[in-house]
């Protein structure tokens, strides 16, 4: 496991990207988004002690959602 930092709106992977890792938010905010119909829907804000990126991993598909960080993390 490596530590990674993100600054605020700094993109951590792309909806429809390569899925090859999974993220556990130490600190910090992330934003959960995707396009629907042109439009940028947010599905979800990430916390502290959250896991996001592993169903990729699982299941070998590409990114469901795009992730972005809304703070330094």
């Amino acid at each position: 496991m490596k530590v990674i930092h993100f600054k605020s709106g700094e993109v951590v992977f792309e909806e429809n990207s390569t899925s090859d890792s999974a993220y556990l938010v130490e600190e910090g905010k992330f934003e959960v988004s995707k396009v629907c119909n042109g439009r940028k829907q947010v599905i979800g804000i990430l916390k502290a002690k959250d896991i996001f990126g592993e169903m990729g991993l699982i299941d070998g598909q590409p990114r469901s959602a795009t992730v972005t960080a809304l703070e330094e993390s």
